[in-house]
């Protein structure tokens, strides 16, 4: 351990010449980027895995910081480091929260709230460093708006979040800054705030307008284009109120045979149990997802969910008008776990209108899916 008081009093800091304070501390950043550039790597494989089922178009970089950006920084903080108001020590290297970075880039913010929800989950968050830099803004302003995430790797944490693989010793206790943020907010500060504000000068005040007045078309264009994922999206689940039967089943069975060349793909098999679920084949729906029943995608089980509620009101429909109750039995074409399940359902009483609800169970209020009264 270094016994260089330059470390640890703020006034032997200062007394150093900028040459000095440089060559103090960039060959002790050099000794330890290589465990930056681990951390980098397994970062970037956690991040990437996440986004597949969370944002699957997202864009995910991490990287160790660059020496000439080290020593850029500390240059230009130095007046920070070394104030003695500062109960920190004048230490750069203990203090810098982003010398390892990541960076998610999504499409919409209802995904960059998704990645945000999984760091916070599955990463312990120092959370006094991190901020979500949108809140600098005043109502009236626009700029530079992201989330930023001081991350160290928890063990426990990312088994629980459905990571099991080993993590690196050199990465224990090593913090990285983790960025997310829309397409377009990456735009802004891409193209804006770090060309502007990280070039050291004082930028003149009409270029400052420009820029918020270009962040401000961004950050518009940003929700608008949200809006017409979302209306997309919807439009997924509904291509048989636009498109007829056979159109919806030749696209199917053109997409069964790509199915057929990689079986293991995840958002090929929502898509064609998403058109599946737009013409009523819901049995086939969930035969195309039963392999990915387990994956915990988003899109799965939203899919599987719509089609348990439409099959669950069929049968409840179907077995409140059959003739003979005492010998209903579901279709066979309805999955074992579904027909175990309508199996417990209350019989209507004989003799009652086969229009209405069993008698039993007439008057109270309950979701088919998560809860059966009789049970």
């Amino acid at each position: 351990m270094s016994t260089n008081p330059a470390l640890t009093d703020p006034a032997a800091a200062q007394k150093l010449t900028d040459e000095e304070w440089v060559a103090l501390h960039v060959p002790r950043f050099k000794a330890v980027r290589l465990r930056y550039r681990a951390f980098a790597r397994f970062l970037e494989s956690i991040l990437k895995a996440a986004v597949k089922k969370l944002a699957p178009m997202a864009i995910v970089n991490t990287r160790p910081k660059e020496i000439a950006s080290f020593a850029e920084k500390i240059l230009r903080k130095r007046a920070l480091y070394t104030d003695p108001k500062d109960p920190l020590p004048p230490d750069p290297l203990a203090r810098m929260t982003d010398l390892c970075g990541g960076r998610v880039i999504t499409h919409t913010s209802a995904e960059v709230e998704k990645v945000c929800a999984f760091i916070k989950a599955a990463f312990d968050i120092d959370w006094p460093n991190s901020e979500d830099v949108s809140r600098r803004l005043r109502p009236t302003e626009f700029g530079y708006r992201s989330f930023h995430y001081i991350v160290s790797v928890n063990e426990k944490k990312l088994r629980e979040a459905g990571f099991s693989q080993r993590v690196p010793a050199a990465v224990h206790g090593l913090k990285a800054e983790v960025q997310v943020r829309t397409l377009l907010e990456h735009a802004s500060a891409d193209i804006g705030h770090d060309t502007l504000y990280k070039a050291g000068m004082r930028v003149p005040e009409p270029i400052q307008r420009q820029f918020a007045a270009v962040a401000a078309v961004l950050e518009g264009s940003d929700r608008e284009f949200g809006r017409l994922l979302n209306e997309l999206r919807d439009l997924r689940s509904h291509q048989g109120a636009w498109h007829t039967p056979d159109e919806v089943r030749h696209e199917l069975d053109r997409l069964g045979i790509v199915l057929q060349c990689e079986p293991h793909n995840e958002e090929l098999a929502i898509r064609i149990g998403e058109l599946a679920l737009s013409i009523g084949a819901h049995a086939e729906a969930l035969s195309v997802l039963a392999p990915f029943r387990h994956s915990h995608n988003p899109g799965v089980e939203r899919v599987r969910g719509s089609c348990s509620r439409r099959f669950i009101g069929a049968i409840r429909r179907a077995r409140n008008s059959a003739k003979d109750f005492d010998r209903w039995r579901p279709p066979v074409s309805i999955p074992p776990w579904t027909r175990r399940r309508c199996a417990r359902w209350p019989k209507p009483m004989r003799g009652a209108a086969t229009t209405s609800a069993p008698a039993t169970v007439s008057k109270r209020r309950f979701s088919p899916i998560t809860r059966n009264p009789c049970a």
